[in-house]
């Protein structure tokens, strides 16, 4: 009696997001960022909220992160301004482009929400 053995595979990878100003990009290009040292790397995040938020910042007018509850596990999301009348860049129209994690990797010097690719990313 023949035996017939039924797999399913399953392809699992993790989706990044790297939002832009830019519209119709194909390819992310690494860029100098206070955040790395002045290093050269593309950006991305699992979380799609900390990527709108990062579209027009620039590091010294608007702040983003997580507050975490040690009791509850809960994470809250915030955005601070940094300098009056910044949170108005958040009304700027953005693209989010959704990356394969290949080659996207953390650094220490960012938040655990946060992976940097030293090459170019296709999109």
């Amino acid at each position: 009696m023949p035996c017939f053995i039924h797999l399913r595979l399953c392809i699992y990878y993790v989706v990044l997001y790297h939002v832009s100003k830019i519209s119709g990009l194909k390819v992310l290009k690494p860029f100098s960022h206070n955040a790395m040292d002045g290093e050269k790397a593309v950006f991305a995040t699992n979380d799609i909220m900390f990527a709108l938020s990062m579209a027009y910042g620039t590091g010294n007018d608007i702040a983003v992160g997580y507050h975490c509850n040690t009791k509850t596990k809960e994470k809250e999301f915030y955005i601070d301004e940094l300098e009056k009348g910044k949170l108005k860049l958040l009304d700027n129209v953005a693209s989010i482009y959704i990356v394969e994690e290949t080659n996207f990797v953390n650094d220490d010097r960012l938040l655990k929400e946060e992976f940097i690719s030293k090459k170019e990313v296709k999109v």
